[in-house]
C-alpha cells in the first residue's frame, strides 16, 4: 500500500474495507479483498514455517523493513511488523 499511503501499519489503523476503497482511486482492477489485491496476508513465522513443512531450504534469503529500519527485522514479535518485504532462493 505504500505507493498511495506513507504511514506504516496501516491495516492496524483502518479496516480492509476502507483501504481498498483508498486504493480504488490508484489502482482499477475492481479487488473488494486483500486477497483479490494480491496481497498474502502471511507473517514472516508462518512463511518460514510452511517452507519448512514443505521440506524446502533458504539458501539465501534477505528480510527488508519498511522505512531501511533493517535493525528490526531481529526483534521478535516486532519484525513482524517490520518486515515488508522477502526475497529467497529456495532449494529441496
Amino acid at each position: 500500500m505504500g505507493f498511495f499511503c506513507k504511514v506504516p501499519w496501516i491495516q492496524l489503523l483502518f479496516s480492509e474495507r476502507t483501504i481498498l476503497e483508498a486504493r480504488s482511486f490508484y489502482r482499477s482492477d475492481g479487488a473488494r479483498t486483500y486477497r483479490e489485491a494480491g496481497l498474502a496476508q502471511m507473517s514472516i513465522a508462518k512463511f518460514e514455517r510452511v517452507i519448512r513443512d514443505c521440506g524446502l531450504r533458504m539458501d539465501s534469503r534477505r528480510y527488508d523493513c519498511i522505512k531501511r529500519l533493517n535493525f528490526l527485522r531481529g526483534v521478535p514479535g516486532v519484525r513482524e511488523l517490520a518486515i515488508n518485504r522477502v526475497s529467497c532462493i529456495l532449494t529441496e
